[in-house]
């Protein structure tokens, strides 16, 4: 079978090939429910729930987890529209809904996985969180049809179909643990620290959402579908913008980058594949997110040989730090919210997380070798923790938060879109990295950047009231 091709073909199509290959091979496809599926979800299930208690570790079943993991089950089983080619599990999401982290969700799941009742199908983004799904629906309903559950009536006075598209509907997924809060949590809710209040012009972003997706289906057309740009506005539950621009192409492997991750496909082979083995990187925007916060402070788009980060170290004495180590801390600085304490402590947590895994220390010890670490300067203390993070903000102005992704990513299609105009050639791009043949030349990409930046701010940004 032709590897290109492998994306467009079914799986009924494979399966009838194989049989066209193999014709006395019978059909083992299975319309009705077998009673080996009950009796493997069976031993699955009650072996995760019997625990040993005790001086005499005695067995016993415990009933308080088994409404748990059928709680989240049922909010799979629900909250998910299984589409022909699965869904992807939002662990973040069906955690809140049932108050649970997402290590335990995820736990759940490798559970629910085992006894069939769900089936991984595809691994669609490329990394280990994006697989995709399939629900056992047949086996679910054999199961727990007409058991008593927090979400089992609005199963049964709303929706028969459980592959039904119910995303629109998910204010009724409220957890009964809310109302019987006992009041001292209540309380402790309302004495902690407000979130920094985020007010966008939803308005205005709609509007250019709406004047962009045309854009982007031209775009789109004729393209193999793991090229298609995936572009939209979405919101969390704070109203924060969320997301940017995207493709397939971005969730594959730079072979020239150290974090090699097996379970990503080269970006080269990739580009092989799809035959575009010319194509290559081109153009990189340099340090792209304080380049477009600068833009959206002052207006102006930095010659492409400005360097944010070397400005930070060159504008840091007495401090001796590096570019790496600013860039590192750039992300925390610009979107992480608090105090200046709070910011600090929280990389002072994050470094002794990666200490504890570098050096495979308990953490009393690693807080020990942290605060070595900054008796020798090894670390930075809270003064110059402050210190960089005004003159971050001196240098490139008010942050935007998350919304500064929305910005680069007017930015980036508007170069696609232009190039394709200009040149009648289709470019791709992996965020502020941009693959062409070698027609397309470097300096002609920075020209055509700076002027879709110049179009956008004028446009858009310029009208857009700062947001927080």
């Amino acid at each position: 079978m032709n590897r290109k091709n492998y994306d467009t073909i079914t799986d009924d199509e494979v399966f009838n090939q194989f049989l066209k290959l193999f014709p006395k091979t019978k059909s083992k496809k299975r319309t009705v429910l077998s009673q080996k599926d009950i009796n493997k979800f069976n031993r699955v299930w009650k072996k995760e729930f019997i625990s040993k208690r005790g001086r005499y570790k005695k067995e016993f079943f415990d009933t308080k987890k088994e409404a748990e993991y059928k709680n989240c089950l049922y909010v799979i089983f629900t909250k998910h529209w299984d589409k022909e080619d699965g869904f992807q599990l939002n662990m973040k999401t069906t955690g809140k809904l049932i108050e649970k982290s997402f290590v335990t969700v995820s736990r759940m799941i490798t559970v629910f996985l085992k006894t069939g009742i769900i089936v991984r199908c595809h691994n669609y983004m490329a990394g280990k969180q994006t697989y995709f799904y399939h629900k056992n629906t047949v086996l679910f309903n054999h199961l727990f049809k007409g058991i008593s559950n927090e979400y089992y009536e609005w199963i049964i006075n709303n929706k028969n179909n459980l592959n039904d598209d119910i995303n629109n509907n998910s204010n009724v997924f409220i957890n009964t643990k809310t109302k019987t809060e006992n009041k001292t949590t209540t309380e402790k809710k309302k004495r902690g620290r407000k979130p920094k209040t985020y007010k966008p012009d939803y308005d205005l972003l709609s509007k250019i959402e709406k004047e962009f997706l045309p854009i982007i289906d031209k775009l789109n057309k004729n393209q193999h579908k793991r090229l298609q740009i995936n572009f939209g506005l979405r919101f969390n539950d704070r109203g924060n913008f969320t997301g940017r621009s995207s493709s397939f192409f971005c969730y594959t492997l730079n072979e020239n980058k150290s974090n090699y991750d097996s379970s990503m496909i080269p970006r080269s082979e990739f580009l092989y594949d799809l035959g575009l083995s010319n194509y290559k990187q081109t153009y990189d925007i340099k340090s792209e997110i304080p380049r477009t916060t600068i833009l959206c402070n002052t207006g102006i788009w930095k010659p492409d040989n400005y360097d944010f980060y070397l400005d930070v170290v060159n504008n840091s004495s007495p401090l001796e730090v590096t570019r790496q180590r600013i860039k590192e801390l750039y992300m925390r600085f610009n979107f992480d919210t608090g105090s200046d304490k709070e910011l600090f402590n929280h990389f002072k947590r994050s470094r002794v997380f990666y200490l504890r895994h570098e050096y495979g220390l308990s953490f009393k010890d690693t807080y020990k070798l942290f605060d070595l670490r900054l008796e020798n300067d090894e670390e930075y203390n809270f003064n110059d923790w402050v210190l960089l993070k005004n003159e971050i903000n001196r240098i490139q102005g008010k942050s935007w938060g998350n919304l500064i992704f929305w910005w680069s990513s007017l930015i980036q299609i508007k170069t696609i879109q232009t190039v394709s105009k200009e040149t009648g050639i289709r470019i791709y791009n992996v965020y502020d990295g941009f693959y062409s043949p070698k027609e397309i030349t470097k300096n002609y990409l920075i020209e055509v950047v700076k002027r879709s930046a110049d179009y956008i701010y004028k446009k858009y940004i310029k009208n857009t009231k700062y947001p927080y």
